[in-house]
């Protein structure tokens, strides 16, 4: 196998972060149900006016540094822990089991090398 530059692995790495963040995005998305009458949360982002899911954006600028954040939801965290009247609700934590159940990280490598010929 041929030693690769710095450049190429670093592109590498970038190009699964982007397809890891833009996975756990598309998680996140997918219909959730809340935990009102004492459902389990399943799903993506709990949807009652659909501000909190409307929210959920990445950031994928620079290569080494990828993140997802709801900028204008200041109860999302109460959502995620719960409150005194309302059970947590972790949907980031969901969609990061299931990026590891559809092995996404292994998948996104695969492609990342496919794009450069290297595998």
């Amino acid at each position: 196998m041929e030693k690769l530059s710095q450049k190429t692995y670093s592109a590498i790495l970038s190009d699964v972060l982007d397809h890891i963040t833009d996975e756990a995005v598309h998680e996140m998305m997918k219909p959730g149900e809340g935990v009102a009458g004492g459902k389990n949360p399943s799903g993506g982002a709990p949807v009652d006016t659909g501000n909190l899911r409307g929210s959920i954006v990445s950031y994928k600028g620079n290569p080494h540094v990828k993140y997802i954040k709801t900028p204008n939801v200041e109860y999302v965290q109460y959502v995620i822990n719960g409150t005194s009247k309302m059970a947590p609700n972790n949907f980031p934590l969901r969609a990061i089991e299931a990026l590891e159940q559809n092995q996404t990280t292994t998948k996104a490598l695969d492609l990342a090398l496919q794009k450069r010929g290297l595998k």
